[in-house]
């Protein structure tokens, strides 16, 4: 595929649509300051009336607690309100008073512009799974404030440290509930781990975050809103960690034990499996506990799921009446009564939505990241949208793993050889990639943190070997005995086969990986080197690393240096993960001390104990210590080679799709739309 041919297919339909249309003391952390901006008016059909004396600052503020926000501001929430939508519920005694309803501390925030207006529908489009909700639903224990930076309460009202690190004693907030009116506590924790982190048919390997000095933690119930968490090594970045923690770790108990063979009938439960058609009870708990797209699993999310994809091509979702968040007027949150997520079918579709300003909503990841930017700020004003800045990390692209054990003794090698690598990345033409791809928004680079900021990605050491340089390349493949054939179209491998590789690239990830697998190729080419390259989705390249089963692959990629993205708990730059990028095999050797894979060399085995000694470290400073060397090791070493860096801050980059419909965004829009705290989203009424 020539470089004309990739840019064409990246933008003709989308460009001819718009022409066409044309931590040791109990945390209650202090509120953030408003710093800007005086109050804005409250909005027709508004929740509640104005809050006196409040400056909205364009980013969410919160208040851990009632009294917080009053001991901040003076003011004071002295009634609740509830959407309109579910008077009538509560009027027929279906539903009890929203005063019953909320906790006795729920989370109070200060929206982005103004009091919002309760009602409406939000509308995004995927290309058929429902995670693409993960990012707007997810309640973590802790969260990011907006600017990725942090630790703020939020399901967890309070947490205390003790003194050698090793167990925490979290509070849940008191008069929580599920979103069928159930409890919700301590217990359900406790639940998530016994019944997932510690059965080996559902955690084999444990749960990551819960592994501590290579052992699993222990949770405990102390009382019905005290949960306390041990473990055998001190755990300085626990409460942290929680603002990430993927997986949620607690589940409703009282709906899920029905499931589970520990806490239901065996027969029964066999019976069930059988009766909706899954081979055992681990496939059956795992769709039940889907929260995306399961209508009947209770939630504390802002929305649950009222359908299912295996029954509709259209997700739709429904605001929780017992969500347990208010705004600084007292109205209970989420604004929006509804969201529903469209099957598009593919990324081309979302597109073409989006510039017909039908959808409201959308995170770039969906829309084709810097590929498609163009196009879409072009038709901003025709198609009544906006894309804001979105705070984002620094992706590479073009990321290059080597299958460091193959079976193929001359390839593995070669792979070893940090020579060869140097070639193959002085091989290939970054700016003319950059250039073609990404309209030159990118920046040459070895896998690197953002530039500035704490690790300085922008340092020479990350930009080694970046330069395309041919007469270099062809020097040191000659030096390791890759001679040419006879007519000088091909290296032959030392054993006289001719060097033909196939490349794994990944077909279904953000900016275009495939169109920058093909450019590599082709400088690949010219200096010799065969590399046929095959499309291959992000999971079955993870399933075929972890088989062994390939030469070299190539896709994005991120290492990590700045929050959430933390470099020292990435499977990326960590040998953290059965599969890790760098070799599956040395991974596995430092994850079972030794009794799985293959001895590494010893800079992974320092790289693990980094992990190690990062996971258990409550010193800030000391941490990015760590932190530098993991990248001073991988600079070292170049066991992955990259072509491009995507900055952090720039739009084209790193956007938001949000409908002129949609107000109280944040701006600029947090780098995960959770930070962004949906639930003080509003929408003007239609």
């Amino acid at each position: 595929m020539t470089k004309v041919q990739i840019r064409f297919l990246a933008t003709v339909v989308l460009l001819c649509a718009v022409l066409a249309g044309c931590g040791g003391a109990p945390v209650a952390p202090a509120p953030q300051e408003p710093t800007a901006q005086a109050q804005a008016p409250a909005a027709e059909g508004a929740a509640a009336a104005a809050v006196p004396n409040v400056e909205f600052t364009h980013q969410v503020v919160r208040y851990n607690t009632i009294a917080d926000y009053e001991a901040a501001t003076g003011n004071k929430i002295t009634e609740f309100h509830q959407a309109p939508m579910l008077d009538a519920l509560v009027a027929a005694g279906t539903l009890p008073p929203v005063e019953e309803r909320l906790p006795t501390e729920p989370l109070v925030l200060q929206p982005a512009d103004q009091i919002g207006e309760y009602g409406g529908t939000m509308v995004s489009g995927s290309d058929g799974e429902a995670w693409a909700q993960e990012d707007l639903l997810r309640e973590f224990p802790n969260v990011y404030g907006s600017d990725m930076e942090g630790v703020w309460p939020n399901v967890f009202l309070s947490w205390e440290v003790s003194a050698d690190g090793k167990s925490t004693t979290f509070k849940t907030r008191p008069g929580m509930k599920w979103s069928d009116g159930q409890p919700f506590g301590a217990a359900d924790f406790v639940f998530w781990y016994e019944a997932v982190a510690m059965n080996k048919e559902l955690s084999p390997n444990g749960i990551n975050e819960m592994l501590v000095g290579g052992e699993m933690g222990k949770m405990t119930k102390v009382d019905d809103t005290t949960l306390l968490m041990e473990f055998s090594s001190p755990y300085g970045i626990l409460t942290q960690r929680f603002n990430r923690w993927r997986e949620m770790p607690y589940l409703p108990a009282h709906y899920m034990k029905q499931f589970h063979p520990d806490y239901t009938d065996k027969a029964a439960l066999d019976a069930l499996v059988k009766e909706r058609g899954y081979t055992n009870w681990t496939e059956l708990f795992e769709a039940e506990r889907y929260w995306y797209n399961n209508p009947n699993i209770p939630t504390i999310f802002a929305w649950k799921a009222t359908t299912s994809s295996a029954s509709s091509p259209l997700l739709e979702y429904e605001r929780n009446p017992y969500y347990w968040k208010v705004d600084i007027a007292g109205n209970q949150l989420p604004y929006i009564d509804k969201e529903s997520l469209i099957n598009l079918g593919n990324q081309e579709g979302i597109v073409l939505k989006a510039i017909a300003g039908e959808l409201d909503y959308q995170h770039q990841e969906w829309l084709g990241g810097p590929v498609n930017f163009p196009v879409l700020k072009q038709g901003e004003q025709a198609g009544g949208y906006k894309l804001y800045l979105q705070k984002g990390w620094s992706d590479t692209a073009g990321t290059v793993n080597f299958n460091m054990s193959s079976d193929d003794p001359v390839l593995r090698d070669l792979f070893n050889n940090k020579d060869f690598r140097i070639a193959l990345s002085l091989g290939f033409d970054r700016a003319e990639i950059n250039e073609v791809v990404y309209n030159g928004t990118f920046t040459p680079s070895q896998p690197a943190p953002p530039d500035g900021g704490t690790y300085h990605g922008e340092d020479p050491a990350f930009l080694q070997y970046i330069e395309h340089d041919v007469d270099r390349a062809n020097e040191i493949l000659d030096g390791l005995g890759l001679t040419w054939n006879s007519d000088r179209t091909q290296r032959l491998l030392p054993d006289g086969r001719p060097f033909e590789l196939t490349a794994q690239a990944d077909s279904d990830g953000v900016g275009s990986p495939m169109a920058v697998a093909e450019l590599m190729a082709q400088g690949w080419k010219d200096i010799g080197l065969t590399c046929t390259i095959k499309p291959q989705p992000g999971e079955l390249q993870r399933e075929r690393r972890l088989a062994g089963d390939y030469q070299i692959q190539i896709g994005p990629a991120n290492v990590g240096g700045q929050n959430p993205i933390i470099t020292a708990l990435r499977g990326v730059p960590m040998p953290i993960s059965p599969d890790w990028i760098v070799n599956p095999s040395w991974a596995q050797w430092v994850m079972t001390d030794g009794t799985e894979g293959e001895e590494p060399p010893a800079d992974v085995k320092r790289l693990y104990e980094i992990h190690e000694e990062f996971v258990a470290e409550p010193d800030l400073q000391k941490r990015i210590e760590l932190e530098k060397e993991v990248f001073a090791i991988h600079n070292r070493n170049l066991w992955i080679i990259s072509a491009l860096k995507a900055p952090a801050d720039l739009e084209s980059v790193w956007y938001a799709y949000f409908s002129n419909r949609m107000y109280n965004i944040p701006n600029p829009v947090a780098g995960e739309f959770y930070y962004a705290v949906p639930s003080t989203w509003s929408k003007h009424s239609e």
